[in-house]
C-alpha cells in the first residue's frame, strides 16, 4: 500500500473562495499529509479560475445546504476531516445568506455525524465578537463574548454554537477558527487592499468607507492556511482559535 492511501481523507467546503483556493494549492504544494477533496456552489463564474483541480484534488460542484447532495457525497468520499469554509458574506439578500451560513453548516453537521468524521473544522470570522470602541481596548481572546453587530456576524456565531451543540449532543469534535481580515493571491477586486491597488496602477481616487476612521487588522493569506495547517495538524481538540495580525 502507497504512503498516499494511508492519507487521511479531508473535505473543503468553499475551495473557490480566495482563502480556501489558497489553502488547496499550499497543501498540494507541500504535500500535506492528506487526500483532499472539496466543493463549492460557484455562484459565480469567476471563482472557476480559483478552483485548484488535478488528480490529486478531486472537486465537486455542489450547495452546502442540499443535504441529499451532501449526504451522497459523504458517502461516496468517507471524509475523515471536514473543513467547513463554504459561507456567503453579502446581505443583499438575507435569506440567501441564513440558508448557506446556517442551513448549510447543519447540513454539514448532520452529515459529519451520520458518516462518523472524526473532527469539523469550522472557519468563522472575528466579527461575532462586534467591533473594538477605541485603540485603548483590550484585543479580543478567544473567550471574550461574543456580541455580533449585522445578520453576517449573527450567522456566523450561530454556526458555531450549532458546532457545539453537535458535541455536546453527538459527540462530534471540532475547532472553530475565527480569522481576522486577510489579503493575498487570487482575491476580487471589490475587496479593499486590490482595490485601492488597482486605483493607484489606473490614477483613480481611492474611495474612502464612511469617514475612514476605521482600524483593521489585516493578515496575509497564506499565514492564515499555515494557521489552519496547524490546527489542523495538532489542534486540541474542541478548541477554539483566533487568527489575526495580533496572535
Amino acid at each position: 500500500m502507497s504512503n498516499k492511501q494511508l492519507y487521511k481523507k479531508c473535505l473543503v467546503a468553499g475551495s473557490g473562495g480566495f482563502l480556501f483556493s489558497n489553502f488547496i494549492r499550499k497543501a498540494i504544494y507541500e504535500k500535506q499529509p492528506y487526500k483532499f477533496v472539496s466543493i463549492d456552489k460557484v455562484t459565480k463564474s469567476t471563482v472557476l479560475n480559483n478552483i485548484y483541480i488535478n488528480h490529486d484534488h478531486p472537486f465537486h460542484f455542489g450547495d452546502i445546504s442540499d443535504a441529499h447532495f451532501i449526504n451522497v457525497l459523504f458517502e461516496y468520499e468517507r471524509p475523515e476531516i471536514v473543513i467547513h469554509g463554504a459561507v456567503e458574506s453579502s446581505t443583499i439578500n438575507p435569506n440567501k445568506l441564513l440558508q448557506t451560513n446556517v442551513l448549510g453548516t447543519q447540513v454539514i453537521i448532520d452529515a459529519c455525524v451520520k458518516w462518523g468524521v472524526e473532527k469539523l473544522i469550522y472557519i468563522s470570522d472575528d466579527k461575532v465578537y462586534g467591533q473594538l470602541e477605541n485603540e485603548n481596548v483590550d484585543n479580543w481572546i478567544e473567550t471574550t463574548a461574543l456580541n455580533p453587530r449585522d445578520l453576517y456576524s449573527t450567522s456566523k456565531a450561530t454556526g458555531e454554537s450549532l458546532v457545539k451543540a453537535a458535541y455536546n449532543s453527538y459527540g462530534l469534535n471540532y475547532n472553530i477558527i475565527r480569522l481576522s481580515n486577510n489579503h493575498g493571491p487570487r482575491q476580487t477586486s471589490e475587496r479593499f487592499i486590490p482595490k485601492v491597488i488597482q486605483c493607484i496602477i489606473n490614477n483613480q481616487k481611492i474611495p474612502v468607507y464612511s469617514q475612514g476612521l476605521q482600524i483593521r487588522d489585516w493578515v496575509h493569506v497564506y499565514d492564515s492556511c499555515n494557521a489552519i495547517f496547524t490546527i489542523l495538524n495538532t489542534g486540541i481538540p474542541n478548541e477554539v482559535y483566533n487568527i489575526s495580525a495580533n496572535q
